[in-house]
């Protein structure tokens, strides 16, 4: 999910890819910048 978002996809784009809910796909989003951050890294 989140190489897709790297590749350029929109949130849209890559929910109907892997087939989530859109608002799914952006929790996991901010749960991964929210994990590189607290870990001293930018995330996405």
């Amino acid at each position: 999910m989140l190489g897709r978002l790297s590749r350029g996809n929109r949130v849209p784009v890559i929910a109907q890819l892997v087939q989530a809910d859109e608002d799914t796909v952006r929790d996991v989003i901010h749960r991964f910048n929210e994990y590189w951050r607290a870990a001293g890294i930018d995330g996405l």
